[in-house]
């Protein structure tokens, strides 16, 4: 029993406004928070495990409190659980990222109990962070680009041996297509080649250098003596040996800047490059004397021993007017003097050069060249 008194004057102050709260944070067997001080930030690492403790500070039916929990990336969203009593909520594999664990409550009239949140860093394996992503990427980047680079250089490498054998299969051919398989000398094809291409030049130096100046060509056609008296006599292959020994000698007794051709069968080009005109003598009785000095022994023992013919000329013809007589008139010339070198006995030497001045050459006819022998007898001089 009792009496109860209310004073209508006198105001209750206002429900103080309930606020839910942190009071343990614990992943796996590692105690992160305890509830004491402020919450702090956490840090995990991807995969682990998180178990959150929260209270709703109310004394009164607090079995009653009802709350709820999620975990979502900060600046975006989630979904919250279901309203329970459960003052703990574990989240288990968390992904790498900045999260936010957030819980709110309500008392047991259903006031709210505000809001709490925890900021959590997980932190992805080195392997998977985006800075060793990126690392990879340039890495890998780096590697395609070398191995790029890499197969570029071999193609190139491939590309140049390439180009290096084709190059020296080229001039193997070239070779074979420009040598005398027998002697090894030059052939016929080689030596319209080297008109084409040298003799131009030749041409050309001739015109500015004075006349003592060695610039001339001497060229000397060869023939071996009773040749096909050899082959019939010992054979063939007779032949081939006397042919090698002539192609040998006539090597050893070159300067350094003379040509050799072998013309087909016992013929041969000899080309004394920078003489003088007037050596052409002398050189011809080289050549000669030379082959008449070989002696060549047979299989069976039998000793041949050669001797050549030689008939020469010189380019230019004229060294005022060298544009008048090519190098295939100077041949013809050199022929002439090895068809008089054969029919005055062989095994000797003759030379023809001009024995007119050039304005005494009568041009006035469109083949004069063919016709200067006929209309000038005393055109060629004879030399020995």
């Amino acid at each position: 029993s009792g009496v109860v008194r209310v004073d209508p004057s006198i105001s209750l102050p206002a429900p103080k406004t309930l606020q839910v709260l942190i009071r343990g944070i614990s992943s796996g067997d590692r105690g992160l928070y305890s509830g004491y001080g402020a919450v702090p930030a956490l840090s995990l690492a991807e995969g682990d495990s998180a178990r959150f403790g929260f209270a709703l500070p109310s004394y009164r039916a607090s079995e009653l409190n009802s709350y709820r929990s999620r975990i979502r990336p900060q600046g975006g969203s989630g979904e919250w659980s279901k309203w329970s009593n459960e003052v703990r909520r574990d989240f288990t594999n968390l992904p790498a990222g900045n999260l936010l664990f957030e819980v709110e409550a309500r008392d047991a009239a259903g006031a709210p109990g505000g809001l709490a949140s925890v900021p959590i860093t997980v932190i992805a394996p080195w392997y998977r962070r985006t800075s060793t992503l990126v690392a990879f990427w340039v890495v890998g980047l780096g590697l395609i680009v070398l191995a790029g680079q890499w197969r570029i250089r071999a193609l190139r490498a491939r590309s140049a041996e390439l180009e290096r054998l084709v190059a020296m299969k080229t001039e193997a051919l070239q070779l074979a297509a420009a040598t005398d398989p027998l002697t090894g000398l030059w052939n016929r094809h080689r030596f319209g080649e080297w008109v084409r291409e040298e003799v131009p030049a030749i041409t050309h130096n001739a015109r500015r250098v004075r006349a003592s100046d060695p610039v001339d060509v001497i060229v000397c056609a060869i023939d071996l003596d009773h040749f096909k008296h050899i082959n019939d006599q010992h054979g063939h292959a007779a032949g081939d040996m006397v042919l090698k020994a002539v192609a040998q000698r006539l090597q050893e007794i070159k300067r350094k800047d003379d040509l050799i051709f072998r013309f087909g069968g016992e013929e041969f080009i000899y080309l004394g490059m920078n003489r003088l005109r007037d050596e052409g003598g002398k050189l011809a009785s080289c050549i000669v004397e030379a082959l008449r000095e070989t002696t060549v022994e047979l299989e069976s023992g039998v000793l041949i021993d050669p001797t050549a013919s030689v008939g020469w000329s010189v380019y230019p013809f004229y060294r005022e007017r060298v544009d008048l007589f090519s190098m295939d008139f100077v041949l013809g010339v050199a022929d002439r003097a090895l068809y008089l070198a054969k029919e005055s006995g062989r095994n000797r030497a003759f030379g023809y050069v001009p024995d007119l001045a050039v304005d005494e050459i009568d041009r006035t006819h469109a083949d004069w060249r063919t016709q200067v022998f006929d209309r000038h007898p005393d055109f060629l001089k004879q030399v020995e």
